[in-house]
C-alpha cells in the first residue's frame, strides 16, 4: 500500500452507499493530495442500505443506523476472515487536516502498545483521559462516531461479537453502533486511544443516515476548550466573510458583519460576557474553527480579561494562516502540539 496509511494498517476500508460517486470521488482525492494512500490501494466497501435491507422490529433506530450498523459487520466479517492485522475503517464523509501525515506519524510514536482500537476522528461522549509523558494521545472513554477508526486484528472478533449482540439494540431507543462502541469503551473491554488533535472530520452535507443537511464537523475534545485562542476583530478591520471559513463567531451574525446578535447584552456585563466566550469556544471547536468576537463596543484588553486561553488580533493573520490550526506559528496549542509545529518546521 502507498501512502502514509501503508506504515501503520494493512487495509483500509471506506463504506460508501453505491449512490455515492460523489463522495468517492472527493475522498479518494483527498487522500491522495494529502499522500494518505492512492485509490487504489483502498477497499470500497457498497454500504448496506436500510432501505433495501429492512431493519428487524426490535431495532428502532431508523433505517439509516440499520445499513451502518450491517455495513460495519460486514467489514468485520471479511477482515476477520482474510486474517487482517490492522485495519482502517472510513466512512465517504470523512475528511482530513492538512497535516494529517505529521499529526499520524506523531499519534502512532506515543500511542501505548496495548493499543485494540484508535480513533482517528471522533466524539467524545465522556471526557478523555490526559496519558503522562504522551501529549498527543488521549484515553477514550466513551467515543461515538464511525467516520475514521482503527482495530487491531487480536480485537476484531470481540469488537464484531459486541456490536452485532442485538439484545443491546432491543430498548426501543434511538441506539447506534457509535453507541454500542462507546459502551465497550466504558466497559474498558479493549484499549482505546484518540489524537488530542482530532487527524480526521466528518465533511457537510446531506447525512445518508440522519438525512440532515450539516456543516463540517471535527467535534475536537472538548476539554480544550478553556484553552482555545480567540480571535480578536477590530471594528475597523476585515470583516469580510472569507474569516468565516476559519473564525466561527456565533451561529447569528448580523448580516453583513462578523457580529453575533447574543453581545448586546454583554456590554455592560462581564458575567454575560464571559459566559458568551465559553458557548462560542465550544461551538467553535465541534465545527474544526478557531472562536472569534467582534463587537465595535467591546475591545481587546476586556475580553482578553476573561479568557484563561490567548487572544489574538485578527490583523495579526490572514484566512490561511488561521486554516492551519493547531500549527500557527506565536499560538500555544492546547493539547501540546507545539512539538509536532517544530516537526513539520524541519520538513
Amino acid at each position: 500500500m502507498t501512502g502514509a496509511f501503508g506504515d501503520y494498517f494493512d487495509s483500509v476500508y471506506v463504506i460508501s452507499l453505491e449512490q455515492r460517486a460523489d463522495r468517492r470521488a472527493r475522498l479518494g482525492d483527498e487522500l491522495t493530495r494529502l499522500g494518505l494512500a492512492d485509490s487504489e490501494d483502498i477497499t470500497w466497501m457498497r454500504a448496506v442500505s436500510g432501505e433495501k435491507c429492512w431493519a428487524p422490529g426490535f431495532f428502532a433506530a431508523g433505517a439509516g443506523a440499520w445499513g451502518c450498523l450491517q455495513s460495519h459487520l460486514r467489514i468485520l466479517q471479511d477482515a476477520i476472515m482474510d486474517g487482517r492485522e490492522r485495519i482502517l475503517v472510513l466512512e465517504d464523509d470523512a475528511t482530513f487536516h492538512e497535516n494529517s501525515v505529521a499529526m499520524l506519524e506523531l499519534f502512532f510514536r506515543q500511542v501505548p502498545g496495548d493499543w485494540g482500537q484508535v480513533f482517528l476522528g471522533g466524539e467524545h461522549a465522556e471526557p478523555p483521559e490526559l496519558i503522562k509523558h504522551r501529549p498527543f494521545v488521549l484515553k477514550g472513554k466513551c467515543v461515538h462516531r464511525t467516520h475514521a477508526f482503527a482495530l487491531k486484528g487480536e480485537v476484531l472478533p470481540m469488537v464484531y461479537q459486541h456490536i452485532a449482540n442485538y439484545p443491546d439494540y432491543m430498548n426501543g431507543g434511538q441506539w447506534h453502533v457509535d453507541h454500542q462502541l462507546g459502551q465497550a469503551h466504558q466497559l474498558d473491554l479493549w484499549n482505546t486511544y484518540a489524537p488530542s488533535w482530532w487527524i480526521a472530520g466528518q465533511c457537510g452535507g446531506s447525512s445518508d443516515i440522519s438525512a440532515k443537511k450539516n456543516p463540517d464537523y471535527w467535534w475536537h475534545p472538548g476539554i480544550h476548550v478553556p484553552q482555545l485562542p480567540f480571535i480578536w476583530a477590530p471594528a475597523t478591520g476585515d470583516t469580510s466573510e472569507e474569516w468565516l471559513e476559519v473564525v466561527h463567531f456565533g451561529n447569528h451574525l448580523i448580516p453583513g458583519t462578523l457580529q453575533d446578535e447574543g453581545l448586546e447584552k454583554c456590554l455592560e456585563d462581564d458575567q454575560e460576557l464571559s459566559e458568551w466566550l465559553a458557548m462560542i469556544a465550544a461551538e467553535a471547536i465541534e465545527l474544526g474553527k478557531l472562536p472569534g468576537v467582534h463587537h465595535p463596543g467591546i475591545e481587546l484588553t476586556r475580553c482578553a480579561g476573561l479568557w484563561s486561553g490567548p487572544f489574538r488580533n485578527i490583523s495579526e493573520y490572514n484566512p490561511e494562516d488561521l486554516a492551519g490550526f493547531p500549527f500557527i506559528d506565536g499560538i500555544r496549542h492546547p493539547g501540546e502540539v507545539k512539538r509536532l509545529g517544530r516537526c513539520l518546521a524541519r520538513q
